[in-house]
């Protein structure tokens, strides 16, 4: 045994790899929250003040101030969307052990979240089709679950143009699995395989698309487990992509 070998402790070994992975991580964050302000915030935002600073009403007919105006609006949800997603991502020791689930009727939930798009929706000439049962309810947690049904829907407005989104639901094993399909341009197979194994790993630098593509669904990731849920994507054939959220939950059902 030479002195090198005398001198290596595994035990310190081990501890400096495990250092070195989290500031490999770290910086990684870093560098996805800069990419992230620079082209998801700061584009928006100055995209928004173009328009506003070349607002003129006696330049624009009625309707393209109101096209002006629900651009405008639009890239403001986006915003809003954005930053709600950044500060749950951002506070990862928040307590969630003492939040008790609510009861939720799905639909109503789902109505909000339309709601929340409109102008997206109508925008991109996309039908939205609600088809769960009015009188379907569950016990969960209202604002997590809201932020994973945000995010699958804003990922599938964002690929899909002049088509249909639909929401569904199946029981199965008094279980809920909610159905939220596209007729967009659907998924690569290698991504969607990522996806599904959950090691799904933003592209920050160059692949703008995949990167806005898995931004939510690094946020869902985070959530699922909070909500006992699983999640998994598949082909919505002929076209389009289909996302199952398994929520493994008592269903209640109002009269």
């Amino acid at each position: 045994m030479n002195k090198k070998d005398e001198h290596f402790d595994p035990v310190i070994a081990s501890s400096l790899q495990e250092k070195i992975t989290e500031l490999t991580q770290a910086k990684e964050f870093i560098e996805l929250y800069i990419s992230v302000i620079n082209h998801d915030i700061y584009a928006p935002i100055k995209f928004i003040n173009i328009i506003g600073d070349n607002i003129n009403p006696k330049n624009y007919t009625k309707t393209e101030l109101l096209e002006n105006f629900q651009l405008i609006i639009n890239s403001t949800k986006r915003l809003e969307l954005l930053c709600s997603n950044l500060l749950e991502l951002l506070n990862p020791n928040k307590d969630n052990s003492t939040i008790e689930p609510q009861k939720i009727n799905l639909y109503q939930l789902i109505e909000s979240i339309k709601e929340y798009f409109s102008i997206g929706l109508m925008a991109k000439n996309i039908q939205f089709i609600n088809a769960l049962d009015p009188r379907l309810e569950i016990k969960s947690n209202d604002y997590h679950l809201s932020i994973i049904i945000t995010n699958i829907i804003s990922n599938a407005i964002r690929f899909t143009q002049g088509g249909i989104i639909n929401i569904e639901s199946n029981i199965i094993n008094s279980n809920i699995h909610l159905i939220i399909s596209d007729t967009g341009r659907g998924i690569q197979p290698e991504i969607k395989n990522q996806l599904n194994g959950k090691n799904f790993k933003i592209q920050h630098k160059n692949d703008i698309k995949h990167r806005s593509y898995g931004f939510g669904y690094n946020l869902i990731f985070k959530l699922l487990p909070q909500l006992q849920a699983d999640i998994q994507i598949e082909n919505n054939l002929p076209k389009g992509t289909a996302v199952i959220l398994k929520l493994p939950h008592t269903i209640l059902k109002t009269n």
